[in-house]
């Protein structure tokens, strides 16, 4: 199986999944790739001690920086006890960044506002563009079975 058809499988669960949302956020003018990575695992702690379910789940995809050496990512989130949030994470990622130039999310997707037609949005997110995928299924502190 070559990448794209890994990618297109990929996909394929992501879209057979429910998922309550998907945000897209920038980190800092100038910020590092490690001070990106360790303000999303707060976020992502942050959402989960807060809403996360037994079904908790998230897919981030992280794009290699631009020319203009911007760094970005796109977060989709499943199994949150209330899912309409997003607005709240997406101040959130702004708070955790303090405010800082440049940072920003917004919305991408959204079960609620959206249904089933989460593929036209990850569409969106790969754009053609290299980038890695990181997820977790599960909350962190779940029993191991």
């Amino acid at each position: 199986m070559d990448n794209d058809e890994v990618l297109k499988n990929y996909f394929k669960w992501c879209v057979a999944q429910r998922w309550n949302w998907m945000i897209g956020a920038v980190a800092p003018a100038n910020s590092t790739i490690g001070e990106m990575h360790r303000n999303f695992r707060k976020l992502i702690g942050e959402i989960e001690a807060a809403n996360a379910a037994s079904d908790f789940r998230w897919v981030r995809f992280v794009s290699y920086p631009n020319k203009e050496n911007i760094l970005e990512f796109d977060l989709l989130v499943g199994g949150l006890r209330r899912g309409g949030d997003w607005e709240r994470w997406a101040k959130r990622w702004v708070e955790i960044n303090e405010h800082q130039l440049g940072a920003r999310a917004g919305w991408e997707y959204s079960f609620k506002k959206n249904g089933n037609r989460l593929g036209a949005a990850l569409n969106l997110v790969v754009r053609g563009e290299r980038f890695d995928i990181q997820m977790r299924l599960g909350p962190r502190n779940s029993p191991k079975t």
